[in-house]
């Protein structure tokens, strides 16, 4: 039975174009420029949902992608920890680049699949990383659908969203 994803509805977040690629900024200076303004990266799964939900709701940040995400991923060979929201979750990651049917944090890992089924994401990886997730609007014909595991050699940008003091996000008003 594939595994139901929750949805996130990017349309209630306040979504802010912290950094475009331009600007080059590596994965550590993303996430202190977050801290610094008392915001945070999107997951994977609200890039993910911006992406490849319904609407064309990405094209207002087009500017940004390819984005870091605040999901991490630490990994060496198929051994794996994610890293989201301050929780950390072991895995198995598959080795090849590839289809993939994504699991909750939106890493393309459960069941290898094709560009045809619309659930599948693109994998890309190296040996072993310690990085946040960057998803890309197009890259290799794939349609919003990459997730890349590993530091970019290109130029990133950065999609945040407003905390809260309780922790919880803040949402459009």
């Amino acid at each position: 039975m594939p595994l139901k994803l929750p949805r996130i509805d990017p349309k209630h977040l306040e979504i802010i174009v912290l950094a475009t690629p331009e600007k080059s900024l590596t994965q550590d200076e993303a996430l202190r420029l977050a801290a610094k303004k008392g915001l945070r990266l999107l997951t994977n799964m609200e890039v993910d949902e911006l992406l490849n939900g319904e609407g064309e709701e990405w094209k207002k940040y087009d500017e940004a992608f390819p984005c870091f995400t605040s999901t991490r991923v630490t990994y060496n060979g198929v051994k794996a920890v994610v890293t989201e929201n301050g929780k950390s979750e072991q895995m198995t990651l598959p080795m090849e680049y590839g289809w993939y049917i994504p699991d909750k944090y939106g890493i393309p890992r459960l069941a290898a699949s094709d560009y045809k089924n619309p659930k599948a994401r693109h994998l890309f990886r190296a040996e072993g990383e310690d990085c946040l997730v960057v998803r890309h609007r197009y890259c290799f014909g794939s349609e919003r659908r990459d997730v890349f595991l590993f530091r970019p050699s290109l130029w990133v940008g950065v999609l945040a969203t407003p905390i809260l003091e309780n922790g919880k996000i803040m949402k459009k008003r």
